[in-house]
């Protein structure tokens, strides 16, 4: 899957010049209220088509996903200058951005703008908000991604959820691939004993807790393989209407 998949990330090249990381730590020590250029405009280049593809899944043309998109950006850009902004994991965290902002436009006149299928029809609000949450057997996975870090999250959004090459996380990372490869089987790792731990808690009685076993067993089966689960657990972010949660 991994082999015939389009990036929606620029060339790595030039993203080893400086991580993603870097970048959010000079944002941070920007100025009074304005975000620096350069760190603005690198996240910018680096992740625009991607939140911008995903917004336009969410909106009902071309400009509304660009006012969407940038409404994402400014937020994270604003959250950074107050210090609590994302560090490595810029890409879940933007397209988190674009699903709560769609969520905020259902209630207002922006709601004209979003996707047909995302406004409340006749079933109410409560319908059209369902829409920009995980499916229900998506839900215990989006916890568990939560909780890791935000390196381990960038490494497996970009190789699971959008099936990128691994060389395009290392880069926005600043690590060489044989050290991303080794941090990649750390966080399938990590979110295995994460989806456990979850489960653990929301399980509703000790019956349906006797089954943590076999959950474990299958998720050590799917880490086994190369792209664990990616289509049936992971949400592609190009493709998918509902974006992660957090």
């Amino acid at each position: 899957m991994n082999d015939t998949a389009l990036s929606n990330s620029p060339t790595p090249a030039r993203l080893f010049e400086v991580s993603d990381e870097r970048l959010a730590a000079d944002l941070k020590k920007s100025p009074g209220s304005t975000p620096a250029n350069y760190p603005v405009g690198e996240l910018l280049d680096r992740h625009w088509e991607a939140v911008f593809s995903y917004a336009r899944l969410c909106t009902d043309g071309v400009r509304p996903a660009g006012m969407l998109t940038t409404a994402a950006f400014t937020r994270l850009f604003g959250e950074s200058l107050r210090q609590t902004g994302p560090t490595a994991a810029w890409r879940p965290q933007l397209l988190v951005a674009v699903r709560r902002i769609a969520a905020e436009w259902l209630t207002d006149r922006r709601s004209e703008q979003l996707h047909p299928e995302l406004r409340t029809g006749p079933d109410g609000e409560e319908r059209a908000a369902a829409r920009l949450l995980p499916p229900e057997s998506r839900r215990l996975l989006a916890r568990a991604f939560q909780r890791l870090s935000e390196p381990a999250r960038c490494l497996l959004w970009h190789t699971e959820a959008e099936a990128e090459q691994l060389h395009v996380p290392a880069a926005l990372l600043g690590l060489d691939e044989d050290d991303a490869a080794v941090e990649l089987r750390r966080a399938r790792e990590r979110l295995r004993e994460g989806c456990l731990e979850v489960h653990r808690e929301l399980a509703p009685a000790e019956e349906c807790r006797r089954y943590n076993r076999m959950l474990d067993v299958s998720l050590a089966a799917a880490a086994a393989t190369s792209t664990p689960t990616c289509g049936a657990t992971w949400p592609d972010a190009r493709t998918a209407v509902t974006p992660p949660t957090s």
